[in-house]
Order: C-alpha cells, then sequence, then structure tokens
C-alpha cells in the first residue's frame, strides 16, 4: 500500500495530525528503498523513491505540502473520510487547499463523491482554483512501471 496513492493521502493526514497536536519534527519514512539487489522495483515499503529512483506517490504529496506557502487557516471537510488542509498567504491573495481521501480499506476502488469545503479568515470574492491530483488514475508511478512491464531496475 506504500507504493500506491493512498500512501499519498496518508502522508498529509499524518502532516495534519501532526499540526493539530503540535508536533514539530516526525520522521515516519526513509528516503530509498534498500539496496539495488534487494528487490526489482516497487516493493511497499515506507521509502519515498524505488531503487531505482521513481518518486512513490507519499513523495508527491511531499511535494504538494512544500507548495502551500503561508499561515495556516481553518479548512473543514463536509463528507468524511475526506479531510483538509489548507492555508494563505501573508497578503491573502493566495491560499492553498489539499484534500485527501483516506480510505482504511486501502483497495476500496475508486469513487465519485461530492465535498463542500469552508474556509475561515479569507477575504470574500471570487477565487481562481487550479487542481494537482494523486489518484488511481492520475500521478501513479507504479502504474507506469507496470505499464513497462514492471522492468525497471537499476543495473546490476
Amino acid at each position: 500500500m506504500h507504493d500506491r496513492p493512498y500512501d499519498a493521502a496518508y502522508r498529509v493526514m499524518a502532516v495534519r495530525q501532526f499540526m493539530d497536536h503540535e508536533i514539530t519534527l516526525a520522521l515516519p519514512f526513509c528516503l530509498g528503498a534498500g539496496p539495488p539487489h534487494a528487490h526489482e522495483g516497487f516493493q511497499g515499503g515506507l521509502a519515498m523513491f524505488t531503487k531505482t529512483t521513481i518518486p512513490k506517490p507519499s513523495f508527491r504529496a511531499f511535494e504538494l505540502l512544500h507548495r502551500m506557502k503561508g499561515t495556516r487557516v481553518e479548512c473543514l471537510s463536509s463528507n468524511d473520510p475526506v479531510g483538509a488542509l489548507a492555508c494563505s498567504s501573508p497578503d491573502k491573495s493566495h491560499a492553498w487547499v489539499m484534500l485527501y481521501n483516506l480510505m482504511e480499506n486501502y483497495k476500496h476502488q475508486p469513487y465519485a463523491t461530492s465535498v463542500a469545503v469552508k474556509f475561515r479568515g479569507l477575504p470574500r470574492g471570487m477565487w481562481q482554483c487550479t487542481k494537482t491530483a494523486i489518484a488511481p488514475s492520475v500521478c501513479d508511478p507504479r502504474l507506469v512501471w507496470e505499464a513497462m512491464g514492471a522492468r525497471l531496475s537499476c543495473a546490476r
């Protein structure tokens, strides 16, 4: 499950929980997935990269979290298990929100749902939105690896 988009949602939820509980340092991952001879490609471990340096979804989650600059603002989701984390720039001209859908059963099939997101502390008005997704059909490096015949590996 650590090689699939589920893990990205888990990492964002964990960061939100750390922030909610004022935890400022946590090291719940390792960077690499072990030495080249240990396995081929994806193997389900906590690493943020495969041994062949393919970024896993958890790395992509941290990339998106890094884009969020400014002060945290309250952001509530109307649809459990969809959670949210948001912040705004100091001048309140930009805001970032990250929604995550953390299904307890990581093998659960994707589904469509609606979520109402409520912000507090942002100016009223029209906002322009852009979307970046980490999902089973989008930004899933394991699917790319599987489409290549699961052959990508380091030279021995």
